[in-house]
């Protein structure tokens, strides 16, 4: 059964984006699809499975002590079961270096059992911490 406007919104914003800031790794990954994919055109990079996003958020969450994601703009399309989301999100490195703040574009394919399916992640800026692990190119 195909996800409602507010389903869809919610399953990235607070089971994507929330999971994120609360740094919930396990969360977030539950609502993963199991041939999950995600793909940072920004930086040539892509992660092919589960496994490699997972080790990404552990290596991501590890570089930043602090992730704040807010100021959301959402679209929902409810015949393909995707959304688009530009947000604002700010980072502090656990190294102590100065925060920093984008505005990034995730659009996310949702498949038939509700989970997302695909991710694709466009950043404002260039950024190497926490993009190491589980990277395909």
């Amino acid at each position: 059964m195909p996800l409602t406007r507010e389903a869809l919104i919610n399953l990235a914003v607070d089971g994507y984006f929330g999971n994120v800031g609360r740094r919930d790794i396990a969360a977030l990954l539950d609502n993963l699809a199991d041939g999950v994919a995600m793909a940072v055109p920004s930086l040539g990079i892509r992660f092919r499975d589960k496994q490699a996003i997972a080790d990404h958020f552990v290596d991501f969450l590890d570089a930043y002590s602090k992730v704040e994601v807010d100021d959301f703009a959402v679209t929902a399309d409810i015949e393909t079961q995707s959304v688009a989301v530009r947000f604002r999100i700010t980072l502090t490195p656990s190294n102590g270096d100065e925060s920093r703040e984008m505005r990034n574009c995730n659009f996310f394919e949702i498949d038939e059992t509700g989970k997302i399916a695909d991710i694709t992640n466009y950043m404002s800026g260039q950024i190497e911490a926490g993009f190491h692990a589980g990277v395909t190119r």
